[in-house]
C-alpha cells in the first residue's frame, strides 16, 4: 500500500526520505572516500548538490500550491515514468560534464521538492556516462542521502515559515 494513499503526500515523502537516510548510513564513509579521491568527481558532486539545492525550494513550494490530489498523482506518474526510463537500455557513451551534472542536479532538486523522488535524473545521467560503475554507485549513495537530508530540513523550514506567515 503506497504511503501517499494512507498519509498526506508531504508526510509520506518525509517518511520515505528518513528511510533513505538510515538505509545506507553505514556505507557513506566508504562512498565519501571513493568520490573525494578523484578531484574532478568531487567538484562534480558539489556542483550537482548546489544545483539540486537551488531548485529544491521550488518543488517544495509547488507542494503547497497544488492540491494533495495533484501532488499524489505527480508522485505516481513520477514513479511510473522513471521506472520505465530506468528499464530502458542505456548505452554508456557520454562524457560526464559540469553542465550535465548541474542540469541533472537541478531537475533532481525540483522533482525531489515536489514528489520526494529526486534520484532518477542523476541516475540516468550517470548511468549514461563512462564513469566506473563503482564510482557511480558511491556518487549516487552520497547524493541521494544528502538530498534526502536537505529535503527534510528544507520542508521543515518551509512549513515553519508558512505557518508563521499564516499566523501573522
Amino acid at each position: 500500500l503506497p504511503l501517499s494513499l494512507v498519509f498526506p503526500p508531504q508526510q509520506a515523502i518525509v517518511m520515505v526520505l528518513i528511510l533513505e537516510l538510515v538505509g545506507p548510513a553505514f556505507l557513506l564513509k566508504r562512498a565519501w572516500g571513493a568520490v573525494t579521491s578523484e578531484l574532478g568527481l568531487k567538484r562534480l558532486f558539489i556542483s550537482a548538490c548546489l544545483a539540486c539545492l537551488l531548485l529544491l525550494p521550488l518543488g517544495i513550494a509547488f507542494q503547497d500550491i497544488f492540491s494533495q490530489k495533484v501532488v499524489t498523482i505527480s508522485i505516481a506518474l513520477t514513479v511510473v515514468v522513471c521506472s520505465i526510463a530506468l528499464l530502458l537500455p542505456i548505452t554508456r557513451q557520454i562524457s560526464i560534464s559540469a553542465g550535465g551534472v548541474a542540469l541533472a542536479g537541478g531537475l533532481s532538486g525540483a522533482m525531489l521538492g515536489l514528489t520526494g523522488i529526486g534520484g532518477p535524473p542523476m541516475v540516468l545521467y550517470l548511468l549514461a556516462s563512462r564513469l566506473d560503475p563503482r564510482l557511480v554507485s558511491s556518487f549516487l549513495m552520497l547524493y541521494v542521502s544528502l538530498m534526502s537530508l536537505l529535503k527534510i530540513l528544507a520542508s521543515t523550514a518551509y512549513f515553519q515559515i508558512s505557518l508563521f506567515v499564516m499566523l501573522v
